[in-house]
Formats: C-alpha cells, structure tokens, sequence
C-alpha cells in the first residue's frame, strides 16, 4: 500500500489541497484514478494512493504539500514501493521508500527518499535521484485503517473532457490511421496505373 501520512491535520485541510494539486494536472490521471482519506484520529490522517500513481507524481504531491503547510507544524511523509525508475535507479525496485521534506534545509525544491536498505536520495526534478552517502535508519509503522471517510476521485475534481481516456483516445487514432492508409493506397494505385498501365 502506497500512501501520503500527515500528523497534525484534518481529513477538510487535506482533501483541500489535494483536490487543488489534482487541478495542477489536469491531463496527467486517468479520471477513475482515486485517493482515499483516513482518519486515524483527531490529528493524524492518511491518504491512501491508487496504484497508477507514479514514484514521480508521489514526490510532486509530498513537495506540493509540504510547501503549503512549511509554516504549520503539519507533517508530511509519504510512503511507497519503488515500481518504477522514473526517480530512483531499477536497482531499487521492488522497495519500501519514505519520501519527505526536509523541512530543516528550508529547500523546497527538493526531496528526499529514504529506501528501507538505509540509503538516502535527494531528487531535485532535473534529473535522477542522487546518493546523497548519508545512512538513515528507516522504520515504518503501517496504519491500521478502517473505512475511508472520504475517496476522491480525480473525474469529480477535473470535467471528463480534460483527463486522460486513453481507451477513447486510441480507438479514435486508429480509425483516422486507418483512413489516412486507405486514401494513401488509392493515390498510390492511381499514380502507378497512370505511369504504367500495361502492368494493370
């Protein structure tokens, strides 16, 4: 399970600003794509984050988040499994990593990921995350959660015209191919009957 942890805020503050990070991509989530938020207790909240969600989209909205709320006492850090190689190398894959904020650098423009072997990254969004050769121990406590008190879906933040279909998208293209090759075949035909009628 992949999801964004905050300590010391509420499940209206957090739907809030991820509601607002949905509408800073609008065509970059399928409109199914959801996110479903807990409340653990009266201060801590976790948001659990579809699959399709990349390590790349994770660190946008841990960064998101935590320039917001860098002069609350709000903590944000977000938890996954390395499943891709967008960030961090394919060495990494299969992983438990912590992405956060480090607030005591004051830097947002940056953040840093923690794989469970200890290792540190710092991935500033120009390109691949680099070793920083910090050793940090990591430790993550699963939360128990029961229902979610709230699921966002990203079709009810964005109208369905702006978000991705990918299924609607490719249907379309691959009948318009179709037709530019059909009309392309006849020209040729045509071109070739006239310059050479006696192989026809």
């Amino acid at each position: 399970m992949d999801y964004l942890y905050l300590r010391n805020s509420s499940v209206e503050k957090t739907k809030t600003l991820l509601s607002e990070w949905i509408r800073l991509y609008p065509e970059s989530f399928h409109f199914d794509t959801k996110f479903e938020l807990h409340q653990l207790d009266n201060e801590r909240v976790v948001v659990v984050l579809d699959d399709c969600i990349s390590s790349l989209a994770v660190c946008l909205l841990v960064n998101y988040f935590a320039y917001d709320l860098r002069d609350t006492d709000t903590k944000i850090e977000a938890f996954i499994t390395i499943d891709d190689s967008e960030v961090l190398p394919n060495t990494k894959e299969g992983q438990r990593a912590r992405v956060f904020v480090d607030k005591a650098t004051d830097d947002y423009s940056r953040v840093s990921l923690l794989t469970e072997k200890s290792d540190l990254f710092v991935f500033t969004y120009k390109k691949k995350a680099e070793a920083t050769g910090e050793r940090m121990g990591f430790s993550e406590n699963l939360p128990v959660i029961g229902d979610a008190v709230e699921t966002i879906r990203v079709g009810d933040i964005i109208p369905a015209k702006n978000v991705e279909k990918p299924d609607a998208f490719s249907a379309n293209t691959i009948k318009w191919y179709l037709i530019i090759g059909a009309v392309g075949l006849a020209i040729g035909f045509a071109i070739a009957y006239l310059r050479h009628p006696e192989l026809f």
